[in-house]
């Protein structure tokens, strides 16, 4: 669920805990993991059409509800 996450943060692959640099709690990072959408195959991502022009994906991403005033990578 990335584009509903309210921040990503990447680390190393062996990070037990790391402080938010945000709110600045602890986070234990087994706990905080999501799965991309790439690897969910029920995610919306999965929805959107392939080979199309960056201006439509531009579009599709300001409009879609999914994504509609969240992170956009």
């Amino acid at each position: 669920m990335i584009a509903r996450t309210p921040y990503l943060w990447w680390i190393a692959a062996d990070t037990e805990h790391y402080r938010c640099p945000f709110c600045e709690d602890s986070v234990a990072v087994p706990l905080s993991i999501q799965e991309s959408p790439y690897e969910t195959d029920g995610h919306p991502w999965w929805r959107i059409p392939q080979n199309r022009s960056q201006a439509f994906y531009g579009r599709l991403w300001q409009n879609w509800d999914y994504t509609t005033g969240r992170v956009v990578l």
